[in-house]
């Protein structure tokens, strides 16, 4: 089998998983195939999405009225909603620190 078939049927695979809501694990135990393999290729397929994006990352401007403003004794923190994942970013909360976690998360994104 030819690299370039390989690459076709894996790049569907993994199509499939995206889509499965199964864990990796169960993905490949239900399709006979090994987790090592699985990896190497949704590795291979995740550096070749970040090499390509072109675009980088920026934060975007946000307009806040004071109808959005919650006036309450306790510090109200942002919440940032990336697919499944919530992340609560708390008064004082350094901008560096923030960028390096947004970073990262923007990889599995």
């Amino acid at each position: 089998m030819s690299s370039n078939m390989k690459y076709q049927i894996w790049k569907e695979r993994i199509a499939d998983y995206s889509s499965s809501n199964l864990k990796a694990q169960e993905w490949c135990n239900k399709n006979n195939l090994s987790i090592k393999t699985f990896y190497y290729w949704l590795r291979r397929f995740n550096k070749e999405t970040i090499s390509s994006s072109n675009t980088p990352n920026e934060f975007v401007p946000v307009t806040v009225t004071t109808q959005d403003i919650i006036i309450n004794n306790t510090s109200v923190p942002i919440v940032i909603r990336l697919g499944n994942i919530a992340i609560d970013v708390a008064d004082g909360c350094q901008t560096d620190n923030l960028r390096k976690v947004l970073e990262v998360l923007g990889v599995y994104a």
